[in-house]
This record gives C-alpha cells, sequence and structure tokens, in this order.
C-alpha cells in the first residue's frame, strides 16, 4: 500500500486532497494544527481505506514542530507522495504588516514547505520512487495590491520547487506545483475579514474538490504545474508578455482587498 503525507490537511484543499488520496487506497498521514478537525477528517478518510490514517497535531511555524515531522518522514518505511498545503495569507497594505507577521508566513509558507521538501526529496531518493507536490498560488505569479508578503511567499514556493525539480531531474523523484487563484474555502476569513476580496472574484472562485481531484492525478499523469483557474494563467501569460499594461490593470481590478 502506497503511503501519502499532506500538510494542511485539517481543512479546505487540503483536506480534499486526502480524502481523494484515502479513496484511491493510500495510507494516509495526515498533518494540521486543528485537533478537532485533523480528528473529523482521519473518521471520513477512515471510511475509505481499511488502514488507519495517522494524524500528527503540529503547528508549522514552530521549527520543534517543523523537525518532528522531519523525524517521522525518516522513520516511514515508505514515503511515496508528499503534498505541502499548509499555508495562509494576510491581505494588507504593505506597512500595515509587522515584522512578526511578515516572519510567521515566511515560516509557515515557506521555510516548513522546504524543510519537509528537503525531507521527502531524500526519503524517495533512497527508496528511488516518489513524487512531491508543493501548494503554492498564482499569486505567486501574479503580485496584487495588499499581497506583497502573500506574493512573496508564493514565488519563494514555485522558485524553490523549480530548482528542486531540477536537482532531481536526473532521478525518478517527481515535483510538481499547483499554483491556484482564489478557492472557495476558509481561506478569506483569515485574509481578508472584510469580505471585499471575496466578493470581487466570486465569478472565478475554484471549487475545491474539483481542484483536489485535478492535483491527486497528477500522481498519473505528470505535469510540472497545475495553475487554475485557465483566466489567471491567461493572465499571467499577458503579464510577462505586457507588464506595464498589466500594472495598470491588475491596480485597477485587484485593489479590492
Amino acid at each position: 500500500m502506497k503511503t501519502a503525507l499532506v500538510t494542511g490537511a485539517s481543512s479546505g484543499l487540503g483536506k480534499e486532497i486526502a480524502t481523494i488520496l484515502a479513496m484511491a487506497g493510500y495510507r494516509l498521514v495526515i498533518v494540521g494544527r486543528n485537533a478537532d478537525s485533523l480528528n473529523d477528517v482521519k473518521q471520513l478518510t477512515d471510511t475509505y481505506n481499511q488502514q488507519s490514517t495517522e494524524m500528527i497535531i503540529a503547528d508549522l511555524s514552530q521549527k520543534e514542530d517543523v523537525m518532528k515531522l522531519v523525524e517521522k518522514i525518516e522513520q516511514l518505511e515508505q514515503l511515496d507522495v508528499t503534498v505541502n498545503c499548509a499555508g495562509y495569507g494576510l491581505f494588507k497594505p504593505y506597512d500595515e504588516l509587522d515584522y512578526d507577521q511578515t516572519e510567521q508566513m515566511f515560516r509557515v509558507n515557506v521555510f516548513q514547505l522546504m524543510a519537509l521538501s528537503q525531507a521527502s526529496a531524500n526519503k524517495m531518493l533512497k527508496q528511488q520512487s516518489g513524487h512531491i507536490i508543493n501548494v503554492a498560488s498564482i499569486a505567486g505569479k501574479i503580485a496584487t495590491p495588499k499581497t506583497a508578503v502573500y506574493s512573496a511567499t508564493k514565488s519563494a514556493v514555485i522558485s524553490y520547487s523549480n530548482a528542486l525539480r531540477l536537482e532531481l531531474a536526473d532521478s525518478p523523484v517527481k515535483v510538481s506545483v499547483i499554483n491556484p487563484g482564489p478557492i472557495q474555502t476558509n481561506f478569506f476569513k483569515v485574509a481578508d475579514n472584510s469580505g471585499e476580496y471575496e466578493k470581487s472574484v466570486q465569478m472565478i472562485m475554484l471549487d475545491a474538490t474539483k481542484l483536489a481531484k485535478e492535483s491527486v492525478r497528477l500522481l498519473t499523469h505528470y505535469k510540472r504545474e497545475l495553475n487554475r483557474p485557465y483566466i489567471m494563467h491567461a493572465a499571467h501569460l499577458i503579464y510577462t508578455v505586457f507588464p506595464t499594461v498589466s500594472d495598470f490593470l491588475t491596480v485597477k481590478l485587484f485593489n479590492k482587498k
């Protein structure tokens, strides 16, 4: 039986990916900070799988918890898939985010992901198989007003994953990046509690279950990147070719957070 580790599994996209992996027969190790929510996911995934889901309560902003998870990866008999889905955002003007908030976002969105990707890659190289899927964001490609730090963290995830993919190119270990736009989850309750941004992007909101299915499909139909929705992927291509015009339009369209 194949084994998959999923962080950020207590809600949102992580929960949906964990559920679909369980339905596909994977033994799961799920990681989250909220014990009650994570236990609910365990109960759900256990109904699809004869092998009981293992849950690990961890605050991935804390180095100690990250290092314990690194040790767990090293101790696993086998690790076939790692999905780094844990992350969050705060949508505020650049001058309203203090140093601690900035550091915290980088700890959760970037530093722990790098540590777990490194540990997973080492494990997978030893067994000569495996797939790392890192969840970034289209914000890592198209920065918008009031996402200076969040976009920077996701750009870092994309760059790290791209470099890791190149370093593993001669091995059987694969690396994919998922770059979603806004997803219909609780993400915006933290990112923008005014609700204004969520209203402004309602028309392009992604369905978490559908995106999770596409994400898990990368395990059998490999792609280096999954960019959704298509309209924002197209916008990134236009942004690359016409950056000055795109800056103007981005300010007009997305300065609503």
